[in-house]
């Protein structure tokens, strides 16, 4: 199916992230990091490529701390908003992702096939105070082509915030427990659009308790600390002049490539031709590999790497109107896109789990600029007074001098 094909691609882009040997230490604060954009792609980029850029984005002005991603998750998650979306906003997404919304939800909505190892849940939760302002017909497509779970939440409300999170923790296998606070939910945030992913993968070759030996993690830092390594062999090897790598088979289709720079530093994530290197792949090789064991969690707004990839119209006034009557008299946007991964790198496998929410504002739409019109009553004038409910003049006069 052209879900399955796509999926694979997106989640080995997400799996690409996590060499880390710990937890990451708190990092900058989203306004803390400089504003970052690249070069427009001259023609669509591939899903590869898409996985590759956002990894890069986000990874800037981050140097020395873990970044995990799911692409699939962010995309999903903006499929959906794709929907409401008109004008630039709709122009931005669909030269980015090359496909118009309604071509994203053929690829990427619909039935699934079965899956033991990818678990994939979407929901929908709208305002209550504005829920007779939203657009049906956009409410009814999240549902039926993306089997969005429709609740509703009262501004301010801690109980609905907890009904939100408890959505996202049971989607995640209990992994992640959280995608909004209390105060996310105010009286203009009209919607919010949830992906989760949670993530089983069983290695069709585990590693043994044998295999599992003692070595030090040198950090991006310079650092060394200690890390378990799992050790073994495997066939796919994969070589550029940039990095040379291996894939890990999991079952169900699915696989961990490992990207190693050639030079010992973090990955150049800008000049990485990620599309080049996996397309080198050969099975030529018996390829000796170890891999860290390690459990790490990446929590961050996807504003600054959304906008650097092009999509900064998402963010304006009125992109989103589509999901709004048209009588509405508001106006809708992207306000904030929070992103949430875990991951647990062990002998068996590699669990993951993600959760995307776009958050959508409304706001009254702004007023059409009004002409000026003067009358200044400085030379004689009329007047009336009148009785607004039954229009009868009270008085009326003529003023020919003061």
């Amino acid at each position: 199916m052209k879900f399955r094909s796509i999926l694979s691609l997106l989640l080995s882009g997400a799996l690409l992230a996590g060499c880390g040997a710990s937890d990451p230490p708190a990092g900058p604060a989203e306004s803390d990091l400089p504003e970052i954009s690249v070069p427009p792609a001259e023609e669509p980029l591939t899903a590869n490529g898409i996985a590759g850029r956002l990894l890069a984005l986000e990874s800037a002005g981050r140097p020395e701390e873990n970044v995990i991603l799911s692409p699939l998750s962010i995309e999903m998650a903006l499929a959906m908003t794709a929907n409401g979306a008109g004008g630039a906003a709709e122009e931005a997404l669909t030269g980015l992702f090359g496909r118009t919304a309604e071509e994203l939800n053929a690829v990427l909505g619909g039935d699934r096939p079965g899956d033991e190892t990818l678990f994939i849940a979407n929901s929908m939760w709208y305002n209550q105070e504005l829920a007779g302002e939203m657009d049906e017909a956009f409410r009814s497509l999240l549902s039926d082509v993306y089997g969005a779970r429709e609740g509703s939440f009262r501004p301010g409300s801690a109980a609905s915030a907890r009904e939100i999170n408890a959505w996202v923790s049971q989607a995640t296998r209990g992994r992640i427990n959280s995608i909004v606070e209390q105060s996310d939910l105010t009286r203009d945030t009209l919607a919010l659009l949830v992906n989760a992913l949670y993530f089983d993968g069983r290695w069709t070759d585990p590693f043994t308790g044998s295999q599992v030996r003692q070595g030090q993690f040198t950090s991006a830092g310079g650092g060394l600390s200690e890390a378990e390594f799992m050790s073994g062999q495997v066939n796919d090897y994969f070589e550029t002049g940039q990095a040379v790598g291996f894939a890990k088979a999991y079952e169900n289709g699915y696989e961990f490539v490992a990207v190693l720079p050639r030079e010992e530093e973090s990955p150049d994530l800008f000049a990485l031709d990620l599309d080049a290197f996996l397309d080198s792949r050969t099975g030529a090789y018996d390829v000796a590999v170890k891999i860290p064991k390690f459990e790490a969690e990446y929590s961050a707004s996807l504003k600054r790497t959304l906008k650097g990839l092009g999509l900064e119209a998402l963010f304006e006034d009125g992109a989103l109107n589509g999901m709004l009557k048209e009588d509405s008299g508001l106006s809708a946007q992207v306000s904030d896109v929070i992103h949430k991964t875990y991951m647990r790198m062990y002998e068996e496998g590699t669990e993951a789990a993600a959760v995307t929410g776009v958050i959508v504002d409304a706001a009254s739409a702004p007023a059409e600029p009004r002409k000026v019109k003067e009358v200044f009553l400085d030379r004689p004038f009329a007047f009336l007074i009148l009785d607004r409910t039954t229009g009868q003049a009270v008085f009326c006069g003529v003023i020919n001098e003061i």
